[in-house]
């Protein structure tokens, strides 16, 4: 296949925006902004003439055919009347029934032909608040239905809007201002959500039996390309960016980009590609493989928010295990398996680790992926406060407490200790502890089943008698008793300091550590989110973008104030809060808010001087996003001697040591501690709980020097034989 130039357009400042080919006649769909009224322009084979009537005004977005006519839809309107949709006779634009029925509408998207009835994609509203519809054609009386409308009525920003017809079925794909596209199956006036895309959708085409679907990456995220085979949506790794157009010609897919972009090493501007001709689909599930026969059976159940990746390129699980990525011809190798929930953290690769996968075009291959949980007994418990690492002078705040079963049996009984600063007032806890004594509240938690949950809630007041601005409140949780031989003390206390605040904003982000040390391990972060307008939101969808510095492998969710679907788009993290029906702040103050927190690791190559910079941004139902403020970490050489106190002191003894050497941990948090000998061989691990004190047997150690190493210090430690 060969490509030729055409002839230059007459007007340089006509923008194209759909192009059809009839009987060997190019159409040219667009706008110019000389405002000559131009909105089309034809191709004879030897020149382009351009076309308008008079007083026409306005933008041409979609060029299409319908019983033999040339339609072209848009923001049309002659003189005072809004058009929207005309015919094309060859030489002048007439009248295509009345579009607007009894809604105004702004511009026609897109039409398809189904069921050999004409359908058209319309949107109405301001030029901020879009609602979409769907509007049909009557050829008796020369009008439009009544419309289907999007959103079960309420409005959003809809950026790109098509009519798709598939398989026999008709199918919408909208897309709110960079939250990710829905796609949906029109069943008469109904709409049911066949898949979610993570682009918009400025064009697609058929291949091969499969929908291809191409547009602009959303939530700065990097897939350009989708594909849905009926059943679902699958994303296609490895395209251009930025994609505008995609065709299927003479049996094969190219892509059109749209701007200038990098692939493979390569720049191109408006550039084909052909590299997609052939492409494979690979699926499976993340199962829980509970008789370790390493084969899927029916009671066993997919494991959700697993995280894993394909040559570098990012995915997840979703909430029942499956997950599907498209890809070129080639060899892949499935690595990086890692939790992204902290329940499911103790889950590993129960059968040999996925081995390469060659793929080549148009095959499905299936790679179920065995996972189980070998650890009998983890308990975990985390205190978050909904306003995050700030509270508010004089107000009133929530305390979410998350005691989790990350083993694999249940925990039939356990007790958890919450102690809350002396200078708060508890206004009320839910559900009741079983005891409140002062300052410490204690909670019994019965038959926790693994891979679970259970949540209380703590609302205190922050008095303006005993705290001053500027001062830090402390809250801490314990499991006290209930889990003997818990595989993992490092979760088994959590400790949450804030500081009292005056103004804030609603809408932020906050991380623990504002300096830290070098080789520092993992941050906090909590991004908090409150329905400040005036109706309830539907759906909330918050999305942090990792800073580099920040590995996807080491992030682990410890908490969410509502139940979420989570999603990773390369390096986004998406949570999507759906039916959340979050109520106004004027109506609701506290049942207004919400919360994620998360920890993540740090890249262990920064060095004094760096920063982490993180932010996210957060949507109310299809609204523009709210960005928030950045959250920063800078790497430091050294802290002040509180600072250091509250982050990393020890208490070892005696020392010298004869069989049992007791170490206490000074700090409000967990801390891992390594054993080494003098050669630097690694001898023992021991995770300790802040606040608590742990024994280590020296008895099978020769006699001799040794290295106790926190994540900042180092302890010279002496065995000795008496």
């Amino acid at each position: 296949m060969s490509w030729n130039s055409l002839p230059v357009l007459p007007s340089s400042s006509f923008s194209a925006r759909d192009i059809l080919v009839v009987n060997d006649t190019v159409y040219l769909a667009g706008d110019d902004v000389s405002n000559n009224g131009v909105i089309l322009y034809t191709f004879d084979g030897m020149g382009w003439t351009g076309h308008t009537t008079t007083n026409l005004q306005g933008w041409a977005t979609y060029v299409g055919q319908y019983n033999g006519d040339i339609i072209v839809g848009g923001a049309i309107t002659v003189g005072s009347i809004e058009k929207y949709l005309v015919k094309f006779d060859g030489t002048n634009f007439l009248p295509f029934g009345n579009i607007e029925g009894t809604t105004s509408i702004n511009q026609v998207y897109n039409t398809v032909v189904f069921n050999n009835e004409l359908y058209a994609g319309t949107g109405s509203g301001t030029s901020s608040s879009f609602t979409d519809a769907i509007r049909k054609y009557d050829t008796v009386s020369d009008s439009w239905s009544s419309p289907v409308q999007f959103l079960q009525g309420t409005s959003s920003t809809s950026n790109d809007f098509k009519l798709i017809t598939y398989n026999g079925k008709l199918y919408a794909a909208e897309a709110s201002p960079t939250v990710n596209t829905e796609l949906f199956e029109v069943k008469g006036d109904s709409l049911l959500l066949a898949g979610q895309i993570d682009h918009t959708v400025s064009d697609f085409t058929i291949f091969n039996s499969i929908l291809y679907m191409v547009g602009d990456p959303v939530m700065s995220g990097t897939i350009s390309m989708s594909r849905y085979n009926g059943v679902g949506v699958s994303p296609v790794l490895g395209s251009p960016a930025n994609l505008g157009a995609v065709e299927s010609i003479n049996n094969k897919l190219y892509t059109f980009s749209a701007k200038a972009d990098i692939l493979n090493g390569l720049d191109y501007n408006y550039a084909f590609q052909s590299a997609l001709n052939n492409v494979a689909l690979l699926k499976g599930q993340f199962y829980k493989d509970a008789n370790n026969n390493c084969q899927p059976d029916a009671a066993e159940k997919g494991l959700s928010f697993m995280a894993c990746s394909v040559n570098g390129n990012n995915f997840n699980s979703d909430s029942k295990g499956y997950y599907s990525v498209v890809l070129p011809p080639g060899t892949y190798q499935l690595d990086s398996l890692s939790a992204l929930s902290s329940l499911t953290k103790n889950y590993e690769f129960n059968c040999s680790f996925p081995g390469p996968v060659t793929v080549s075009g148009n095959q499905t291959i299936t790679q179920n992926v065995a996972v189980a949980n070998n650890v009998p007994v983890d308990a975990q418990v985390f205190i978050t406060p909904w306003r995050g690492f700030s509270a508010r002078y004089g107000f009133r705040e929530v305390y979410q407490l998350d005691f989790g079963n990350a083993g694999n049996t249940a925990i039939n009984q356990a007790t958890v200790r919450v102690t809350i600063p002396s200078s708060v007032s508890l206004d009320v806890a839910v559900p009741s502890p079983a005891t409140i004594n002062g300052d410490t509240l204690t909670y019994h938690f019965t038959n926790l089943p693994p891979d679970s949950v259970v949540k209380a809630l703590i609302q205190v007041r922050i008095d303006t008698a005993g705290n001053v601005m500027g001062d830090s409140l402390t809250f801490r949780a314990d499991i006290i008793s209930g889990v003997p031989g818990d595989a993992d003390i490092s979760d088994n206390s959590d400790v949450i300091k804030q500081v009292i605040s005056g103004a804030f904003d609603p809408n932020d982000k906050s991380v623990s550590h504002e300096r830290i040390l070098p080789h520092s391990k993992y941050v906090d972060y909590h991004i908090r989110f409150q329905n400040t307008g005036n109706d309830t939101a539907r759906k909330v969808t918050v999305v942090d973008t990792l800073d580099i510095t920040l590995p996807l492998t080491k992030v682990v969710i410890k908490s969410a104030s509502h139940p979420y679907q989570l999603r990773v788009v390369g390096s986004p993290l998406i949570w999507e809060f759906d039916n959340i029906m979050l109520p106004d702040s004027t109506t609701d103050y506290i049942g207004s808010q919400g919360y994620v927190r998360f920890s993540a690791g740090i890249n262990p190559s920064l060095s004094v001087g760096d920063t982490i910079d993180n932010d996210a941004e957060i949507y109310f139902d299809y609204q523009h996003p709210v960005h928030t403020n950045h959250a920063k970490t800078v790497i430091v050489s050294n802290i002040s001697l509180v600072e250091a106190r509250e982050e990393h002191k020890l208490q070892v003894y005696p020392n010298p040591a004869r069989d049992i050497m007791h170490i206490r941990n000074m700090a409000d948090r967990s801390q891992e501690l390594v054993l080494r000998d003098v050669s630097g061989q690694k001898l023992k691990t021991i995770n300790i709980a802040g606040m608590t004190e742990v024994s280590c047997d020296m008895s099978s150690l020769p006699v001799g020097v040794y290295f106790l190493s926190s994540q900042n210090e180092t302890y010279r430690i002496i065995r000795a034989n008496q």
